[in-house]
């Protein structure tokens, strides 16, 4: 689990003891992994990073990922994006703790 994520906008690695976010691939399984927070709030953008090419799904996969004592849902698109699409409050705290460890899912 050494390849960075490729993250955008307002999303970045989450300082202190926690994993920095990152891709691994064996065979045909793909795992991400680390923290990542953004600052935006309200206003962030919901395109968390871009998944590399080797690890990208042919269909949408849809996970449900911790923050916090919460659960928020993200999605991976065919193109590599990862994106927050809901969290259980329906309203976006100011600042988002999203854990990518767990999330896991073959390519062909």
């Amino acid at each position: 689990m050494n390849n960075t994520l490729s993250l955008r906008g307002d999303w970045a690695a989450y300082n202190g003891t926690y994993r920095k976010p990152s891709w691994g691939k064996q065979d045909a399984l793909c795992v991400l992994s680390g923290v990542v927070v953004a600052t935006g709030g309200a206003q962030q953008s919901n395109l968390i990073a871009v998944i590399d090419e080797q690890c990208r799904p042919a269909e949408r996969l849809v996970f449900s990922a911790n923050h916090h004592s919460k659960v928020a849902t993200v999605a991976i698109n065919p193109n590599g994006d990862l994106l927050w699409l809901e969290y259980t409050d329906k309203q976006r705290p100011p600042r988002v703790f999203l854990s990518l460890d767990g999330i896991k899912y073959l390519v062909p």
